[in-house]
């Protein structure tokens, strides 16, 4: 976006589970959101979700791969992206919630780190 700052954040947590069991995790419901996300998650479609710490996110659904992780577009944070990503090899997995968005205040971002690094916590530690 010309004229915006882009903001990142990028919390990321080593776990000690196979990708599909923290693609699970992930996706169920009560893991990251309310819902069970994978009746949600449908590339190219519209999706309406409650995070864990209560807040509605909506958008589009971008990109998924079941185990490995998806892609969302958040209308609340101007359209940001928010991707949730799988990385590593057995033995060494890591799970990542990474968020690009553009105008965002950086309280927002700051905030949107804390909470999502303590929600992979609660899942994983």
């Amino acid at each position: 976006m010309t004229g915006k700052e882009r903001q990142v954040a990028w919390p990321r947590l080593k776990v000690g589970v196979t990708r599909e069991e923290a693609y699970g995790l992930l996706t169920m419901k009560r893991g990251i959101c309310s819902e069970d996300l994978n009746s949600l998650l449908q590339p190219g479609k519209h999706y309406s979700a409650t995070t864990a710490s209560g807040e509605r996110f909506t958008g589009t659904v971008e990109f998924v791969c079941a185990g490995r992780g998806f892609c969302l577009t958040v209308r609340e944070m101007m359209d940001a992206l928010l991707w949730l990503t799988i990385e590593g090899v057995p033995g060494n997995i890591e799970v990542q919630a990474w968020l690009s968005a553009f105008g965002l205040p950086g309280t927002s971002v700051d905030t949107f780190h804390k909470t999502w690094e303590s929600r992979l916590k609660q899942l994983f530690v």
